[in-house]
């Protein structure tokens, strides 16, 4: 029979059957690969396991062992010698798709290579005619193009994450994702694509700034760096150049788009490096005279405008900012002072300690010297502002959507340290998670990919990656849990996906896993439902490109192993000797 690869051995069951291989299968069959088991009623459909050779004269113990060990030429063609194949049975292939087994295929049936006919009832449609959600990401390992591995786009926001040590090709996938989504035209009536916002820690994504025709369908590509940065100073003595659809800003936040709790809680972390413990009074009290200052806006005319108080010119201005510290060191001196007395009462702090209005001066005093005037993340107005909700909200505008790139490598933040980084993430994913939440409620359609490198860094498993700040990890926590509601879809990225925190870890529904480190194995193990111990052996050694693609978004309900494909272009950061 032809296209044969073997036949059925005894003692197959509805979850497994082992095949021994026909001569010619055994130069070609891998693991990974699917085959059909032609049974007189049904057609099975599995996927190989595990491969073994046995030859009779190389058996532990057996008659020619003495002729092995004084190295003997043993005679060849005439000991019994052939290879069987494990194959884990995935179901029967119907006119209406896959259905459960419900008993074993005989022995004797014959294992056949996947035909066009049966490719097309295990995909559910012609590969090479996909539907317009999906995306190709590569194709199965050991077969050609001709069976892509495909992203159903519909359950994006389910949340996926790309794991994988350095070196195994995590940036790839991500770039390969971002590319396919920069094909689609019309991913729906109300969609032209997915809009992306990606923190890039190495600057692995800058080609799509640098030629946005590789993502043509994005209307334009920003690329944001931080103020007195590499690139920041390059481009400002002319020599960084940008193209008619790419723009290049530096990180200037609106802090108007905060509540004044959410500002005193950025502000007070901060300063505490993260242990706020003890410190819940200064963030309270913070809170109260943030959301006081209309109160007193003719104290600080510098900071008012038509619609009341810009926070950006409160701390953004020096004047302003020095007549509102000059104000609370005013209110420290209670005794014999009825102007102390005054501005606690207006400022509704009547009641705080001395010495914790001097801890919140101090907090303020440090938000000011690194956020503010060395760092430049606060400009003197909101009109500055480059990252704010309203610019948010025109990256993710549906019909002409936008691919953000926060470019957070040396290039693009020479000498910026975690913790002020932390405030960046932290006010993102504020604001985005508050658009997505406003927009559901008010019946607007938005979808959105926030892609976040080196995750452990936001999204910190403290027991085991106990980083000095966290500002982040809270609100990607709620982002992981009701995201999914409002359209908006994290993809997480890290070598160590066990020092990520386990409960945003467990909210992912979607999993390409390269080669990761012995130790996170039982960490993934858990989060997947349990990898089968063929994929488990090979999570340590894949090479690089190779990886397990499982979850929502595969159209399978079982693990894949995938060949991704390599992207259109892209300039690593490999070091050049000369």
């Amino acid at each position: 029979m032809e296209g044969v690869l073997g036949y059925v051995l005894s003692g197959a069951t509805t979850r497994i059957a082992t095949f021994q291989l026909v001569e010619e299968a055994e130069k070609y069959l891998r693991e990974g690969m699917f085959v059909i088991i032609e049974d007189k009623e049904n057609r099975f459909i599995g996927y190989v396991v595990g491969i073994r050779k046995y030859h009779e004269f190389y058996e532990e113990g057996d008659i020619w062992s003495e002729a092995i060990r004084k190295r003997r030429k043993l005679p060849e063609g005439i000991a019994r010698e052939y290879a069987v194949a494990d194959v884990e049975i995935l179901g029967i292939l119907s006119e209406r798709g896959l259905k459960s087994s419900d008993k074993p295929p005989s022995p004797g049936a014959p294992v056949l290579q996947l035909d066009l006919k049966s490719i097309k009832l295990l995909y559910g449609f012609d590969p090479n005619l996909s539907p317009p959600e999906m995306i190709t990401i590569g194709h199965l390992y050991g077969y050609s193009e001709n069976l892509p591995i495909f992203l159903n786009l519909k359950n994006i926001t389910m949340h996926m994450a790309i794991l994988g040590v350095t070196g195994s090709g995590k940036s790839n996938t991500v770039g390969v994702i971002i590319e396919e989504l920069g094909k689609k035209r019309m991913l729906s009536k109300n969609f032209t694509t997915i809009p992306i916002i990606v923190i890039d820690a190495n600057g692995d994504y800058i080609d799509f700034y640098e030629d946005p025709s590789l993502v043509p369908a994005y209307d334009s590509v920003i690329r944001y760096i931080f103020h007195g940065s590499m690139i920041f100073n390059r481009f400002l003595e002319g020599q960084e150049y940008v193209t008619a659809k790419s723009e290049l800003k530096p990180i200037y936040l609106d802090l108007n788009d905060l509540s004044p709790y959410e500002l005193a809680y950025l502000i007070i972390n901060f300063y505490h490096g993260g242990k706020i413990e003890g410190a819940e009074l200064q963030i309270s009290y913070l809170s109260i005279i943030l959301s006081r200052l209309e109160a007193i806006a003719n104290l600080i005319p510098q900071a008012t405008t038509r619609e009341g108080i810009d926070f950006n010119k409160v701390f953004g201005n020096k004047d302003a900012y020095l007549a509102l510290r000059n104000m609370l060191i005013t209110a420290t001196r209670v005794r014999g002072s009825r102007e102390a007395v005054e501005i606690r009462r207006i400022l509704g702090i009547h009641g705080i300690h001395t010495t914790t209005l001097q801890a919140i001066i101090r907090a303020l005093d440090v938000f000011s010297e690194k956020i503010v005037e060395t760092y430049r993340l606060i400009p003197p107005s909101r009109d500055q502002a480059t990252i704010s909700k309203k610019n948010l909200f025109g990256i993710l505008n549906p019909l002409k959507p936008k691919l953000a790139i926060l470019d957070f490598s040396a290039d693009g933040a020479t000498g910026v340290s975690l913790d002020v980084k932390q405030i960046v993430i932290y006010y993102i994913t504020k604001i985005l998670f508050e658009i997505f939440v406003e927009a559901k409620t008010k019946g607007r359609k938005m979808i959105g990919l926030l892609i976040v490198e080196e995750a452990q860094n936001y999204a910190p498993n403290l027991k085991f990656y106990p980083i000095r700040l966290h500002l982040a990890r809270d609100v990607l926590a709620t982002i992981a849990t009701q995201g999914r509601k409002f359209g908006l879809s994290l993809l997480l990225v890290t070598q160590r996906p066990s020092y990520v925190d386990p409960v945003i870890m467990s909210m992912v529904n979607t999993f390409i896993i390269h080669r990761v480190a012995p130790a996170d194995i039982s960490f993934l193990d858990k989060v997947t439902g349990g990898l089968q111990k063929h994929l488990r052996s090979r999570l340590v050694l894949m090479e690089r490109g190779l990886a397990i693609v499982l979850g929502q978004m595969s159209l399978f309900s079982y693990p894949l192993l995938a060949q991704i494909r390599r992207r259109i272009r892209h300039i690593s950061g490999a070091v050049e000797f000369i």
